[in-house]
């Protein structure tokens, strides 16, 4: 009786697990597009006009993301993909550039500075700032590096 009990509580919990995942990825890049496209509206106060064209940009760039990150999938050159999804971005920004003005520009640096610390503050828990934790060290180490 415990077994079968012990079981199906596994398989609830499997069946929940799997469902939660389901949601998160059920997004198309138009969606994903609408919804950034809507928040940079309030957030750099765009015009319509704007935010179609912004719109336009962000589907453009999470299309050619997802086409990078599936050319490189089995594939361990990271520097490679990071370089071709560098270009991606640098193009976005550009055309970013491009159609907002010079207050809305200001905004738009102050919100990638925002964001850029954003993802330090979190890769730095996943783990990824071991490498600051490592030059923090002994002098020795330092020394080597120096050479």
């Amino acid at each position: 009786m415990k077994k079968v009990f012990l079981l199906l509580v596994a398989v609830v919990f499997t069946v929940h697990a799997f469902s939660q995942n389901e949601g998160k990825k059920s997004k198309t890049p138009e969606e994903m597009a609408q919804k950034r496209a809507e928040k940079l509206k309030t957030q750099l106060e765009l015009s319509d006009e704007q935010t179609v064209s912004v719109q336009g940009f962000i589907l453009e760039k999470i299309q050619n993301k997802q086409a990078i990150k599936s050319k490189y999938k089995d594939s361990a050159n990271r520097k490679g993909m990071n370089k071709e999804l560098k270009i991606v971005k640098t193009n976005f920004d550009s055309k970013m550039e491009g159609i907002l003005t010079a207050a809305q520009k200001v905004k738009y640096a102050d919100l990638k500075a925002e964001n850029k610390n954003k993802g330090k503050s979190k890769g730095k828990r996943r783990g990824k700032g071991k490498k600051e934790k490592s030059k923090s060290g002994d002098s020795d180490d330092e020394d080597e590096n120096e050479d």
